[in-house]
């Protein structure tokens, strides 16, 4: 199991005295799980024509069912296309799926989310030059 700590260091200057106490933190320890499973998710960087590729990768997962999916752009002037959501009927072990968002056009400095199935998003930067757009 691995164990998270929370440190406190104590200083006591007149005894020149430094006291490091470990205590554990169970908010901060991992649930433990008897089937890791973990999704690959990657935003593909380059130059792009009006959408954002990503792929995603199932790694040590058992058959997924469903996956529900959400692409997001913000950015200083997104004119289409912000938000693009979806759902991949299945995954199995170790295959990839390639999701595309809706068109996107827009100028200037973005950021782009995509989140798969409640986990935490993936984020990169990009910049809109009306339909086109570099993935950085």
């Amino acid at each position: 199991m691995n164990l998270r700590t929370i440190g406190v260091t104590i200083f006591v200057l007149s005894l020149g005295v430094i006291l490091h106490i470990s205590i554990p933190n169970s908010e901060a320890m991992p649930s433990e799980s008897k089937n890791p499973c973990s999704l690959k998710v990657e935003i593909v960087e380059g130059l792009s024509i009006g959408r954002i590729k990503v792929v995603i990768t199932s790694e040590n997962c058992s058959d997924l069912k469903v996956l529900e999916w959400t692409i997001s752009v913000k950015g200083l002037l997104v004119v289409k296309g912000k938000t693009t959501t979806g759902s991949i009927p299945g995954l199995p072990p170790g295959k990839q799926r390639t999701i595309e968002s809706n068109p996107v056009v827009g100028f200037g400095p973005a950021k782009i989310a995509v989140t798969v199935s409640g986990c935490n998003p993936v984020v990169a930067n990009a910049i809109l030059v009306g339909p086109l757009l570099i993935i950085l």
